[in-house]
This record gives C-alpha cells, structure tokens and sequence, in this order.
C-alpha cells in the first residue's frame, strides 16, 4: 500500500544533516505512504483535481490533459509524460526522479523542491514555472524554455543543457557546477550568487544579466557572449575562455581573471580596465 519508493526516503533523508530531524521526517513521510494506495490503471482522465500524495510511478501518460490538477507530494518514478499538458498544475515535492518528460507542457506549474534527478526534459515548456530549490541534478535538457521561470537554488550539477531558453528568469543560487551548457540562452536573467565551476559552456548568452557573486572559476567558455550584463564579485579565474565576447560592462566593480588562459577573445576598454589579474597586454592608462 506504500506509494513512496525507498530511494524516495533515502533522498529525503539526504536533505537533512540533524540526525534526530532526519529520523522523523522520514518516519512522518513513511506513515504518509502508507495511507495512500496508489493508482495502478494510470492517471484519472481529470482536471483540476485533487491527487495528491497518489503513487503514479512507472507510467506512462501520454496524448492527456491535467492542466491545474493537484499533485502534492505524488510520486512519478521512471514516469514518462510525452505530448501531455500539466499547465498550472501543483508538483510541490513530487518526486519525478528519472521521469522522461516528451513535448509535453507545464509552463505556470509550481513544482518546488520536487525532485527530479536522472530526468530528461525534451522540447517541452516551463515558461513562468515557479520550480525554486528543485534538484535537477544529471539530468538531460534539450530544446526546452524556462523563460521568466523562478529557479531560484535549482541544482543543476552535472546536467546537460542543449538549446535551452533561460531568459528573464530568476536563477539566483542556481548550482551548475560540472553542468555542460550548449547553446544556452540566459539574456536578461538574474543570476546572483550561480556556481558554474568546472562547467562546459558553448554558445552561452549571458547578455543583460545580473552576474553578481557569479563563480564561473575552473571552467571551459568558449563562444560565448557577455554583453551590457552587470556584475560584482564576478571571477573566472583558472578557467579557459575562448572566442568570447565581453562588451558594454557599465559597473565599477572588478573582474577576477587570475590563471584563466584567454584565446582569441574581444574585450572592450570597458572590461579590460574592470580586469584583475587578466593575462592581455593592456595601456591601463586608457582607462583614466
């Protein structure tokens, strides 16, 4: 009767580091399982519905419409939802851990602090989503918009992105340390406070962003484009940057260079004279 799978608890359990915390949580979230009795025919042909807690792992929900039911806490291990439109539907802490998500919709969905790691996402569309502190971690996301989605604290370490749309979104403490970012567009977004250590980044636009407190240490950018974005605290040190384009940097504030190795870069005057430690033969008196 049990609808929460063990690998469940033992991701919630790694959420916690207070023992004592940990031990009930998992025991609350354990007699909660044992209360609802999943639904194994698959998902009720129902909208705006009430189905929260309910196990729906290892479906496959296809060609259907939930848009605005009520998910809470369900479970959708190994789901897999292809051409199915979730819009406004509630996911908060689901657990959509290695759930295949195909052409389907859930732009204005709210699916904080779900899981979903070892998930892929394929040309389908969170626009305006609010998905804050979600772990997104190894997975794949391909041909998909996030634009104007808040992603606040999303982890997404060791993930794929492949022409993904971020723009205008709110990514501030978003985690994409080791992530590979290929052609990825984040033009006007906020990315306080983002970890991009030991990233891949191809083709990446970082046009008008915020890049406050940005780590982009450690890490391969190459074609990239950072143009009129803002920034303080900003480093790239002992990262290599290749055929990027940095212009239109209006702030004061410093931009750590140490150890990068820069090849075949266009650095405006503005970014130069902002530049620490940078390894370019620069007049530093052009910036008087």
């Amino acid at each position: 009767m049990k609808h929460c799978s063990l690998s469940f608890l033992s991701r919630l359990l790694a959420r916690v580091n207070f023992p004592i915390v940990a031990l009930a949580i998992v025991l609350a979230a354990a007699a909660g399982c044992a209360q609802v009795a999943p639904i194994k025919s698959g998902l009720p042909d129902c909208r705006y519905c009430d189905m929260s807690m309910h196990n729906f792992n290892g479906m496959t929900v296809k060609n259907a419409n939930y848009r605005g039911n009520y998910f809470f806490g369900a479970s959708f291990e190994e789901t897999v939802f292809e051409n199915t439109n979730m819009e406004s539907t509630n996911l908060i802490r689901a657990d959509l851990y290695h759930t295949r998500i195909l052409r389907s919709q859930f732009s204005r969905s709210n699916i904080h602090q779900a899981f979903m790691q070892y998930g892929a996402i394929i040309d389908s569309e969170f626009e305006s989503t609010t998905a804050e502190h979600v772990y997104m971690d190894y997975g794949l996301i391909v041909s998909s918009s996030f634009n104007r989605a808040k992603l606040a604290h999303v982890i997404l370490t060791n993930s794929k992105l492949v022409s993904v749309k971020m723009n205008q979104a709110d990514l501030r403490g978003a985690n994409f340390s080791g992530a590979t970012l290929d052609h990825v567009d984040f033009s006007g977004s906020d990315l306080t406070g983002a970890d991009f250590r030991g990233a891949r980044l191809n083709d990446v636009n970082f046009d008008g962003a915020t890049l406050d407190q940005v780590k982009l240490n450690d890490a391969v950018i190459w074609f990239s484009s950072f143009n009129r974005f803002r920034a303080s605290g900003l480093t790239f040190e002992g990262s290599e940057l290749r055929g990027n384009i940095f212009s239109g940097y209006s702030d004061a504030n410093p931009i750590l260079f140490g150890g990068a190795q820069l090849n075949g870069n266009q650095l405006r005057k503005d970014v130069l004279c902002a530049a620490v430690n940078i390894d370019v033969v620069f007049d530093r008196n052009r910036c008087l």
